[in-house]
């Protein structure tokens, strides 16, 4: 973002980077790149003025009053029942060949299950996880929020078998050492003959099978963690296919 920002603004006073010069970079720059690109360098320029204000240099964010680029967020990408089980499958297989990704199966179950961000699932640790009252709490996410999951009886069962030596610690690691799936996960992907898949989209495939069983969206947006309606509304289009559905099945 900075090397679009910098050659407009870079050599320009503050007081000099007034509304109209946003409003004019941000006409200028959608010419060149997507809405939301553009959107993107303009949160870059607006955190820089929050910051130039908190430190004492500006006393007004012109970015506050540009209007951003609606953005259309793409459809949810997400497994079907088949894929699903041949990744699981694959992950099995990756974790009993290689002692490196042992957690690899029991990563992409908690994915799939609860919907988490890989990041929270790979900091997760035995104190946020209560299998008696089975449930997994989040101290901190993306929105700085804690969060709370519940297990179901699938994950229960992965959770349960786990080694419990290593409570106290993080849940999918030995010693500590929080590891990267990416490798074993583009493993596994590429023997279950899955295509243009990313880890992140097992979360949204948690969100579109419960869109799909007939939750309402509020109910989808709690257990995704999601501040505003808006991030689950993707999901609306699989839920009113599952009640035209069952209309039709009257």
């Amino acid at each position: 973002s900075l090397n679009a920002l910098l050659p407009v603004f870079g050599k320009r006073q503050l007081r000099e980077i007034t509304v109209r010069a946003v409003e004019d970079y941000k006409a200028m720059r959608v010419k060149e790149r997507s809405p939301r690109t553009v959107n993107i360098e303009l949160s870059c320029l607006r955190h820089i003025f929050n910051k130039a204000i908190l430190w004492g240099y500006a006393k007004e964010n012109p970015v506050r009053g540009v209007r951003f680029f609606r953005e259309a967020l793409p459809p949810p990408r997400f497994l079907k029942q088949d894929e699903i089980q041949r990744l699981v499958n694959a992950c099995t297989a990756i974790a009993e060949k290689y002692a490196q990704c042992r957690y690899l199966r029991q990563i992409v179950m908690t994915a799939l299950h609860t919907g988490l961000r890989k990041s929270n699932i790979l900091n997760l640790s035995w104190d946020q996880v209560d299998l008696k009252a089975r449930r997994i709490t989040v101290p901190t996410t993306k929105n700085h929020d804690p969060h709370t999951v519940p297990i179901d009886d699938a994950l229960f069962e992965e959770f349960k078998n786990l080694p419990t030596r290593f409570k106290g610690g993080y849940v999918f690691s030995d010693d500590g050492a929080r590891g990267n799936v990416r490798k074993s996960f583009a493993s596994a992907l590429k023997i279950a003959g899955i295509e243009n898949f990313r880890f992140h989209d097992l979360r949204h495939t948690f969100a579109s099978y419960l869109a799909m069983s007939g939750n309402n969206l509020r109910t989808v947006q709690d257990l995704l963690g999601h501040k505003s309606i808006t991030m689950t509304l993707r999901y609306a289009h699989l839920s009113e296919e599952h009640l035209a559905e069952a209309v039709s099945k009257m």
